[in-house]
């Protein structure tokens, strides 16, 4: 995954949908530490470090991107 910028963020009670989950840069977040990113929208990704998805790495179900 290539190195983006900050171009945004969302409060923490937004929900989002996860369409695909790739590997890239490792984050320090308020969930962890983790090199997952979910795909939020079309060149849309956030660090998983940031997400509460119920879940400690890949969602089951969710597609690699």
């Amino acid at each position: 995954m290539p190195h983006y910028s900050v171009v945004g963020s969302l409060s923490g009670s937004n929900a989002v949908s996860v369409y695909c989950q790739a590997t890239g840069t490792t984050v320090t977040g308020n969930k962890g530490t983790t090199n997952i990113w979910n795909r939020i929208g079309t060149n849309r990704y956030v660090s998983d470090a940031y997400v509460n998805t119920g879940y400690s790495g890949f969602i089951p179900g969710v597609p690699r991107c």
